[in-house]
């Protein structure tokens, strides 16, 4: 697990919270001093609140959709201790920048070659 404080919010990241059913209530129990925990292992795009007021966030996945019609990941800002444009970004949509760049350097299969210069 990783945490992280930033501008008065605090993050922690997990790779997993378990089932869907109860996923709320269970992270509401394990992390009562986080304000927003990002998980991953289903690759399944999720965002809830839980009845504490924990912000709960899956990015899903830029190369693996699992299950969903679409590969995503996750932008967000952190302004003045609140999450602001949060949105979850398809890295194939040609008209957004940023999953261009991401479809460029994440999906690659190609290992990176090292300049001979």
């Amino acid at each position: 697990m990783a945490r992280l404080e930033i501008e008065g919010l605090r993050f922690a990241v997990i790779h997993e919270t378990g089932p869907t059913s109860g996923r709320e209530t269970r992270a509401d129990a394990a992390f009562p001093d986080v304000d927003v925990l990002v998980f991953g292992h289903s690759h399944i795009p999720w965002d809830s609140t839980t009845p504490k007021g924990l912000r709960l966030l899956n990015p899903g996945s830029p190369t693996d959709r699992r299950r969903q019609p679409r590969c995503t990941f996750l932008t967000l800002t952190v302004e003045a201790g609140a999450l602001r444009d949060l949105t979850f970004v398809d890295p194939a949509d040609s008209c957004a920048t940023a999953g261009q760049e991401v479809r460029a350097s994440a999906i690659s299969r190609e290992p990176r070659r090292r300049s001979t210069r």
